[in-house]
This record gives structure tokens, C-alpha cells and sequence, in this order.
């Protein structure tokens, strides 16, 4: 699904989940929130890079204590040669791809396992 992530979809996640940002999930540390969504809104391939690393990867029915957080997870995939992304195009692929998360934080625990 990675590479078939449509700007439609980003557009759709973003509408549900109002206080995403290229920061991640809350306004975070950006001086302007709202231009770190308008940035988010027009990443749709750091959304892809990131889902195609994602979909790669070991997945848990749950977020438990051992779950990273997305910026994390983010760090592994970048470590592991995938390129950068933001911390909130990582979390968009994830609501996107369905993969379980705790979005209670800037950078919310994610079941991935890395």
C-alpha cells in the first residue's frame, strides 16, 4: 500500500486527526502549527517512504510497553538506509496503514517492533 498511499487519503487522515503535524501528533515544539501542517499536507512521499518501510515490518495486535514511539521508530527507519521523514508523516503512515498507536503524545508509542 505504501506507494499507493493518494494525497486524497493523507487529505482524509489529516481532516480526522486535526492537531497532526510535520512535529508530530500535537503542536509540539513548532512555533507555527500551522505551518507544520501545511507541510505535512503536501509530504505525501515522506508518507509513502515511510509506509513502505512500515509494511516491512513486525507489527503487534496492540501498543504495549515494549512499543517505541513513532519518533523512534522513525530513527530505525532512517538508520536503516530509508531516508528521512518527518516524525509526522511516520505517524500519518501508521493511522493509514493501520497499524496501532497510543496518540496521546507528540511522538505516540506505535506497535511496531524495531
Amino acid at each position: 500500500m505504501g506507494d499507493h498511499i493518494t494525497q486524497e487519503q493523507l487529505d482524509a487522515v489529516l481532516d480526522s486527526h486535526p492537531v497532526l503535524t510535520a512535529e508530530g501528533y500535537g503542536s509540539g515544539l513548532a512555533p507555527d502549527p500551522g505551518a507544520a501542517r501545511k507541510s505535512l499536507s503536501t509530504d505525501i512521499e515522506g508518507v509513502r517512504r515511510a509506509a513502505r518501510w512500515i509494511e516491512d515490518q513486525p507489527w503487534t495486535a496492540e501498543v504495549d510497553p515494549r512499543s517505541p514511539s513513532s519518533y523512534g521508530a522513525k530513527h530505525a527507519m532512517e538508520a536503516a538506509g530509508h531516508g528521512y521523514v518527518t516524525n509526522g508523516a511516520f505517524v500519518a503512515a501508521c493511522l493509514l496503514l493501520g497499524v496501532p498507536a497510543e496518540l496521546d503524545d507528540l511522538n505516540p508509542s506505535v506497535a511496531i517492533r524495531v
